[in-house]
Formats: C-alpha cells, structure tokens, sequence
C-alpha cells in the first residue's frame, strides 16, 4: 500500500470528486516522454472551473522577506593565546564577563619567562668586547688569548738574549749561528704576536654583534611577552606572562582552567564584540535588485518576534552560488543589541519600490518541494488541452497577484497560462505519476 501526505491525500480526494461529477469518464492521461506533461478534458476544465490567460505585466510592489541569522565578522573577534607554554596560574573573567582592550584574562608561568629577562639583563650589562661573552661565542678565544698575554714576557727575554748575542759577535766572542736563530726566534714571536692580536680582535668584534643581535632579539621577544625591556631590572622581574585581550567586548569562551597546560598559540579564551553585530541574509538572484549599500531593512528574531530591530545594509556580496542561486548580503545592525546572541535566526523585511514585472495570480502558482510551478498550454486541438508545468522563480508578492521570473529560454509574450486551480493541476499530475 502506498503512503501519501495528508496534501496529497486531499488532493486526491479532490480530483475524484471532480472526476465524479463528470461525465463521461476521465481519461488520465500524462503525455509519453514529458512527466511535465498533462492533458485536462473538457469536463476536468469544466469541473475544476479552470480558466486560461495570457501573462501579464503589472506594477509592483511589496515588502519582501528574507531569512538569514546574526553574525559577528572575524575581525570582532579574538582568541586569547599564549606565546609561550606553559601552565595556567590565574583565570581573572569567567564566561560573559564584559572586558576592555589590553584587560589581562590570565597568567601563564613558565621558568624560561624568568629565565629570558636575566640573559636579557646579563647581555644588557655587557658593553662590548667582555673576555667573558666573546668566550660564550667562541670556545678557542681564552686559549688564544693566554697565548696573546704570555707573548710579551716571551718577546722581551729573546730581545734581551739577542742584544747580548749581537755584544758577543761584536767582540768576536759569540756564535754567528747562534745570533741568527735568535733573530729568527724573535721574529716568528713578533709574528704571532701580530696574529694573535687579529684574531682576537675578530673574535671580540664578531662577539660583540652576537651579542647585539641576542639581546635585541630578546628585546623584541620580552615585548610580544608584555614587558618594556627598557624598564626591566633585576628588581621588578615578571614571574609570569599576562594574556591581555586585543579588543573589547565579552568573553564567549573559555578552554582552559587553572593548573592547565598550554602550549604555543594555544587558545585560552574567546572574546567576541557584539559593537558591529551584522545579518548574513541569502537574497535570491531575482531579488538583489531591491538591495542596495545603506539601505534600511527591519528584522526580527524568530525567538522573540515581538521585538522588531533595525539594520542598514553593508556589503553585497559579487559572486553568485549556483547550488543556492543566493547573493550573500551583509546589513550593519543598528541601536541596541543586548538580547541578540550571534547566530540567532531572522527574518528581515524589505521594502521594494514599484516596479513592472511579468505577474500571475496567485492561484497560478503552484509550489511543490520548495519549488515554484506555472501551466503553460501548449495545445487546445479538440477536448484534451496539454499544459507544460514550468519551473518558475516567485520575485515577489503583491495583493493578488505573484511577480515571476520564467527560464530564460521561454519568452514571456503571448505566453498562455492556466490562471487558476494551478494547485489541482499539480495534484493530478503528482497522483498520475503515482500510478
């Protein structure tokens, strides 16, 4: 047995109490090939009280409706994160709590927090060229300079042997031989003596820009922590790192606890600014027409529709998506905003202005799935008129009449229509189709 919704049941019933009422007997036919097909006899017309018509063009106008919910943009937005890990010492706001740019949320202690303000404040102490620091950067200086220092003591006892070397030969007493390797001596000490000394000072100069660049990479480091480096000393040294929120607003959320371990980035809260709450409407391509920047549009929360609210239109989005057939639209909500929580569901009014369009009745229309259906007679030869169910866009709704948009491959002039009982044509169609 086949299960049919209570509309199709008394769509049924419908259609055999018109059947009943006519004579002779209906043949139920849907065109082979089309299931957009039906024919209607003289007595289905007669019986329904169907009439036929060619579209129209009206002027309209009328306030259109369109869904969409609350949004915050991400820009009002921010995660409370550590730049360092950690664990979590204090938690200062709980959920909902209203905070103010550079409000501290919680602390975050950590030993290399102390540890990075004491090599910032050693490196600060040093003002270029400390044996102790050139040392740190290079292991092979204090071996080269306690040879550096003991070459003068050297240079000056084979100074004083070669002045007595050169009164021997003088006096023809002392060894030729002897005074020239004494020279030679002399010579290679005042040699490395000279090297030593370039070295050294390469080592030192290169010791220094090391030490340059540490102690300006902890400058910059301590700042992104919140400490002032110029201000810092070993009296007033941070034990633990603020996590300050950027904006102001409320706190939406909070994922850790006290004792917790957080590592790098990783979100502690969530504080959200409610300031610049917006709407995300989707607008249909066939009503982007009626939406322009600063328009004004009123809405209401489907949670409280006694209360009305006000928004001005921000950004209309450029591209269209072709799954929804939607054009995103973006509307500032203006006054106060206190009982409106992001992503609440609306629906906003629009007012549109008088314009002209190709109108139908509204008992032209017939709706199926969320879809919307026309009848298009596409031949009346005898008894049996053929009409086309086509797929329609509604634009709007004014009094009695439905402003449409037709597929654009079907051109609207001269185009005969059956302008009523289109929900009964449908139900015929759909109970056929059945059998």
């Amino acid at each position: 047995m086949k299960s049919y919704s209570i509309e199709k049941y008394i769509i049924a019933l419908l259609m055999l109490f018109v059947a009943a009422c006519s004579s002779p007997k209906i043949e139920e036919t849907t065109a082979k090939g089309n299931a957009n097909l039906v024919k209607l006899s003289a007595e289905e017309r007669q019986s329904l009280g169907l009439t036929v018509g060619e579209l129209q063009q009206e002027k309209l106008s009328a306030d259109l409706k369109i869904n969409g919910q609350t949004a915050i943009q991400n820009q009002d937005k921010a995660l409370i994160t550590s730049l360092m890990g950690g664990m979590v010492k204090t938690i200062y706001k709980h959920l909902g709590d209203e905070v103010q740019a550079g409000e501290i949320i919680a602390l975050v202690s950590h030993p290399d927090f102390i540890n990075w303000q004491e090599e910032y404040l050693s490196l600060r102490s040093q003002n270029g060229g400390a044996d102790t620091m050139a040392a740190l950067f290079n292991p092979q200086y204090i071996s080269l300079r306690e040879e550096y220092l003991s070459l003068p003591s050297k240079i000056e006892l084979a100074q004083l042997e070669l002045r007595r070397q050169q009164e021997l030969n003088a006096g023809q007493a002392g060894s030729l031989k002897q005074l020239q390797q004494i020279e030679a001596d002399l010579k290679l000490l005042m040699t490395r003596q000279t090297s030593l000394q370039s070295q050294l000072n390469i080592i030192s100069k290169h010791s220094q820009q090391n030490i340059n660049i540490k102690r300006a990479a902890l400058e910059e480091k301590l700042r992104l922590l919140g400490i002032a480096p110029e201000k810092l000393s070993y009296g007033n040294m941070q034990s633990s790192l603020a996590l300050r929120s950027p904006i102001a607003g409320r706190v939406s959320s909070l994922t850790a606890s006290i004792g917790t371990e957080v590592g790098l980035n990783m979100p502690v809260a969530e504080v959200v600014s409610s300031a610049k709450m917006s709407l995300q409407l989707e607008v249909y391509e066939n009503q982007i027409q009626f939406f322009s920047v600063d328009k004004l549009l009123t809405f209401i929360l489907l949670s409280s529709p006694q209360n009305q609210y006000e928004a001005k239109v921000q950004h209309i989005g450029t591209s269209f998506d072709p799954l929804k057939k939607t054009v995103a639209v973006q509307a500032l909500i203006l006054g106060e905003k206190k009982n409106i929580l992001e992503g609440m569901s609306i629906t906003a009014t629009v007012s549109s202005s008088e314009m002209l369009y190709w109108a139908v009745p509204k008992e032209a229309i017939a709706s199926e799935d969320g879809k919307t259906y026309i009848f298009v007679l596409r031949s009346h030869e005898g008894e049996e008129w053929l009409f086309e169910r086509i797929l329609v866009e509604k634009i709007l709704a004014a009094g009695a009449s439905v402003a449409i948009q037709l597929p654009k491959e079907l051109a609207p002039e001269g185009l005969k229509i059956a302008t009523n009982k289109a929900f009964f044509v449908l139900g015929k169609m759909t109970n056929q189709g059945e059998e």
